[in-house]
């Protein structure tokens, strides 16, 4: 196991430093080496924190909990949940982390590993310093649509999720859920808060108190394809992170949001065969990350679900698919259970479907098919918002002489053609469409949507969009879609989901009214909300 920490004569691979010289013959062992440690390191917990609660992922072998006796989780890869078992998890105490295999039988075959079961962490590690609670690592297990963690490999090889320093229950470090969120609560010390980013205290005590909904946030994105950990405070920005990285669920919980359309966008060169499966995995994984952190998120499918949900000091999750060709194969889907949790589906997404055409220059807007009228009917049947973002003008048109007059359809981010010719923003004609159905639209955050010079598009000019939205189609039309974490360069003065208290200055500083500030943050779409699905469920 030396091999792969010394650092040998004529270096090793490029740029690294370690490994046996190209050519000697001894690379494949270093290799086999390598792979070995990793071997032994994925099989073993370690545990001396009696307390600890993990949970990490829905994978084999990597949960500990702890509610009164230690517990180690297992089930053998390739099972779901429900086959899971609880196995004791021996507390090491004072001396020294408790070893547990990754099989039971493997205790047969290895005495060592059976005195470390029975508590023996190894002479002279008892008294002193060393009474100190231990770090808890737990091994990094295979891929899983469950729970989201990130998995950081080390240098050396290793797969370790984490190493969570001491502390006592409810400690959240490291990307593990360990209790509840991390973050700070500003309205302990909305002053603080205040002074930190430069605004008054009524900004933030505006914001605190009022209904603040996003009606579009791409968080899935990174989680889905980078492994981002949402449960993780990946701290407050202070300079630009482009495309990702604009929030996470602890930061949501500091800027104050209670409301949040979580979005999950689909992938349009999946095979149609496989995108309903793939979608009902994806829902079912979204859910679990939410629903991992039952005191700070919510799911919820109606105004009801969001009025307990704020009550109880959480924020409520609203799903929804980007991308209707997700369940384009059988539409009659939405009848069904996933249609009962899915709140809205923005009908086209980057490129043309089976059901539309959309605006983007990558794709051909051919209006609406044969097959998304029967979409768009069905979302209606099943009370399902229709999102007309990314939706060619021909699409958009023929999706609303079709679409239920009595319920409101909505574009949820977008720009404005008006303020900013660009092929993604919508115009005055269909600004006016969608207030006059009671709908609402969401301005969003990209920074080449807002204005020309995106490199240097100041937070202003979101306001600029939204003033201009409330002239052409009045106070109700108007909210907010910031599209964090979907690819999006945001505004280099609002590079953060905490900033908004700088917005919502900026809106007392143009004059706003209090009523009409709270209306775009979020009176005007819970309006919407409650008009597609009363107080009826959850």
């Amino acid at each position: 196991m030396r091999c792969c920490r010394t650092r040998t004569r004529g270096g090793g691979p490029p740029g690294r430093g370690r490994g046996p010289p190209p050519g000697s013959g001894l690379r494949s062992r270093w290799r086999a080496g390598r792979r070995g440690t990793r071997r032994r390191a994925q099989g073993w917990v370690f545990s001396t924190w009696a307390d600890a609660s993990l949970q990490v992922g829905s994978r084999p072998w990597a949960c500990v909990t702890c509610e009164g006796q230690s517990r180690l989780l297992s089930c053998d890869r390739g099972c779901g949940d429900g086959a899971r078992r609880a196995l004791p998890l021996p507390a090491g105490g004072v001396h020294g982390p408790v070893r547990v295999p990754r099989r039971q039988d493997a205790v047969r075959s290895h005495p060592h590993r059976e005195r470390a079961l029975a508590g023996h962490g190894g002479a002279g590690r008892g008294g002193g310093p060393r009474e100190l609670p231990r770090p808890v690592r737990v091994p990094r297990g295979g891929r899983s649509p469950g729970l989201g963690s990130g998995r950081p490999r080390s240098r050396r090889g290793r797969r370790c999720t984490a190493v969570l320093q001491a502390g006592p229950p409810g400690d959240r470090t490291g990307g593990v859920s360990v209790g509840a969120l991390a973050y700070t609560d500003h309205r302990a010390d909305p002053g603080a808060w205040a002074s930190s980013l430069g605004v008054s205290v009524e900004a933030c005590e505006l914001l605190l108190d009022a209904d603040f909904i996003d009606l579009h946030l791409d968080l899935e994105v990174p989680v889905r394809l980078g492994g981002y950990r949402p449960g993780r405070h990946h701290g407050v920005s202070r300079r630009v992170r482009p495309l990702v990285g604009h929030t996470d669920s602890p930061r949501l919980r500091e800027a104050s949001f209670t409301g949040i359309v979580y979005d999950i966008a689909t992938n349009p060169f999946r095979p149609g065969r496989n995108r309903l499966a793939t979608t009902e995995r994806n829902v079912d994984a979204a859910v679990a990350r939410i629903e991992s952190w039952p005191g700070d998120l919510v799911v919820v499918t109606d105004r009801a679900g969001y009025d307990r949900g704020r009550a109880e000091g959480r924020i409520a999750m609203w799903l929804s698919l980007q991308g209707g060709n997700a369940l384009s194969a059988d539409p009659g889907v939405l009848e069904g259970p996933l249609g009962q949790r899915l709140h809205r589906i923005t009908l086209v997404h980057l490129t043309s479907s089976d059901l539309g055409g959309t605006n983007s220059p990558a794709g051909r807007d051919s209006g609406l098919t044969e097959l998304g009228r029967r979409f768009v009917i069905a979302c209606n049947s099943a009370r399902v918002l229709v999102d007309l973002a990314h939706a060619g003008k021909r699409t958009f048109w023929e999706t609303l002489e079709l679409h239920d007059p009595s319920l409101p359809p909505i574009v949820s981010h977008t720009g404005l053609e008006a303020v900013r010719p660009h092929w993604r923003n919508i115009d005055d004609d269909q600004i006016r469409a969608i207030a006059s159905r009671g709908g609402v639209i969401g301005i969003m955050y990209q920074s080449s949507f807002l204005a020309p010079v995106w490199w240097s598009c100041p937070r202003s000019a979101i306001l600029d969009h939204l003033e201009h939205l409330i002239e052409i189609g009045g106070e109700e039309v108007a909210a907010i879609g910031t599209d964090y974490d979907g690819a999006i360069v945001p505004p280099h003065d609002l590079v953060d989901v905490t900033h908004h208290p700088k917005l919502v200055q900026d809106m007392l500083d143009r004059g706003w009214s209090e009523d009409r500030i709270r209306n775009v943050l979020g009176l005007n779409y819970l309006r919407v909300v409650e008009q597609i699905r009363p107080r009826s469920g959850g």
